[in-house]
């Protein structure tokens, strides 16, 4: 019985071959997977960080006394802290001269159950475009 016999060079040869194929090819189906598993989470968090227009406060405004415009201010925040309470740009003109039933310190949001509005459905931007 003839048995073959490889002999070492061939071997080596062999592996060096495929290492020096294989070691790339490899790296490029990681690459891949990494890259789309990171644009998945981009896509994820974006939600999360979109700006919304709501309006907040700028200077302190105790309970019982009339909201001034000079007291606010419309400002983009991220969508993870408007909620279906927060007041929206386009409801200050009928709260200007109202009372809110709790005070507010710069940089809160203001609160439309502050003034004896109920919250909506939806938060304010829900279903528009972010703000720029």
């Amino acid at each position: 019985m003839a048995t073959s016999k490889i002999s070492f060079p061939e071997i080596t040869k062999g592996m060096i071959v495929g290492f020096l194929i294989g070691l790339p090819m490899a790296g490029m189906v990681g690459g891949f997977v990494s890259w789309v598993a990171t644009q998945k989470r981009a896509r994820e968090l974006a939600g999360d960080y979109q700006q919304y227009q709501v309006v907040i406060v700028t200077r302190p405004i105790r309970a019982g006394e009339p909201l001034e415009a000079k007291s606010i201010a419309r400002r983009p925040v991220p969508a993870m802290v408007v909620s279906a309470n927060t007041v929206s740009p386009d409801e200050v003109n009928e709260l200007l001269g109202k009372a809110p039933l709790v005070g507010f310190e710069p940089g809160d949001l203001l609160l439309r159950t502050a003034f004896g509005l109920p919250p909506r459905e939806k938060p304010p931007g829900a279903g528009r475009e972010p703000a720029e």
